[in-house]
């Protein structure tokens, strides 16, 4: 709209605007991710890096309702993501080998350049799948993509699974001291 021959521009929804650049952030990793890790992946895997959607979150249920019986414990992925959906910073990923689901993770980025957290990581045992014991390695790998994207300096894990501290030795974490009861595994963004 032209305004006594200047140009104004209405309808911009810095909310809008801020996810969307976000989401291109997420993307960037995403695409990153696979660039590194589908040439390691398993003959016959194939990857697929993506944001946690509808379809993942649909998967998700369907996993849940046919293991419902048989297994108890797993993460509750829909309140997860409705907690986070609004956030522009997020870092949420559903790790896909074909159009089967094989795992999630969301987690937060700082506010300054410090940190991108994952707070929840799931493998899902939908098959025999090409990607287990891969899970982590490649929601932590997106996880340091986007930090790198964003310029902050280190991934952290919050309050790992008890019994997890080997797998994320071997990914290059360390524990952080800290005097709070939360725990934090960190690595520095290469």
């Amino acid at each position: 709209m032209q305004l006594g021959g200047s140009s104004v521009a209405f309808d911009r929804d810095p909310f809008l605007e801020a996810h969307s650049r976000y989401q291109g952030y997420r993307d960037a990793a995403f695409d990153q991710t696979w660039d590194e890790l589908h040439k390691v992946v398993p003959t016959g895997c194939d990857l697929r890096v993506m944001p946690i959607d509808e379809s993942a979150l649909s998967f998700w249920h369907a996993i849940r309702h046919f293991k419902a019986v048989h297994a108890a414990g797993g993460f509750p992925w829909d309140e997860i993501f409705r907690q986070v959906r609004s956030t522009p910073r997020r870092f949420d990923v559903a790790i896909w080998d074909g159009d089967i689901l094989c795992g999630m993770a969301v987690g937060m980025a700082s506010k300054g350049n410090h940190f991108v957290t994952v707070k929840w990581i799931e493998r899902f045992e939908t098959r025999p799948d090409n990607l287990a014991g891969m899970i982590a390695e490649i929601a932590l790998t997106a996880a340091e993509h986007y930090a790198r994207v964003l310029g902050k300096q280190h991934v952290r894990i919050k309050n790992p699974l008890p019994g997890t501290e080997r797998l994320y030795q071997a990914l290059r974490f360390s524990l952080v001291p800290s005097a709070k009861k939360t725990i934090y595994w960190e690595r520095p963004v290469d």
